[in-house]
């Protein structure tokens, strides 16, 4: 429920089609699928490969450091901060009496660089305690090239 998540949305929409919905799941900037049909998101991720770009990131003294390999062409690299699980109860509605549990719920999102693709190492600030950092390298059509995940310490 976020401008910025409603924006890549949006984003998304123009390059791939179709319409902005939630819960809606974009799989290396290519795919969209429905959030919640887990067969298809299992099958999109199984039949996925590798990404081309290798990308670590590592925990230093009190940074974060981001290492990216040589990409073709103009890439853009972002870091997203989030909070590993939630649980909630709900009191109405569909799901009234259900626990959900929310996982990877994103926190910020922040473009840290964009450049013509030489390989890179990129420092940027730790996450708070408990959370996570992620980072996607994408093309400039939203395609990931690259991800790198550094789970809550």
């Amino acid at each position: 429920a976020s401008s910025i998540a409603t924006q890549r949305q949006r984003a998304y929409v123009t390059r791939l089609g179709g319409g902005v919905f939630t819960p809606a799941l974009v799989m290396n900037g290519a795919t969209v699928l429905v959030g919640s049909e887990r067969d298809a998101i299992e099958a999109a991720i199984a039949g996925a490969g590798r990404l081309p770009i290798a990308t670590t990131i590592s925990r230093k003294s009190d940074v974060a450091e981001i290492s990216i390999a040589a990409a073709p062409g103009q890439v853009r690299v972002q870091s997203v901060v989030y909070d590993p699980e939630h649980a909630t109860d709900v009191d109405a509605g569909e799901n009234e009496g259900a626990r959900l549990r929310e996982y990877r719920i994103v926190r910020s999102v922040e473009t840290l660089a964009a450049w013509d693709g030489t390989a890179r190492v990129l420092t940027t600030r730790l996450p708070e305690a408990g959370q996570g950092l992620s980072v996607l390298l994408q093309s400039s059509d939203l395609r990931v090239l690259g991800a790198a995940d550094l789970p809550p310490a």
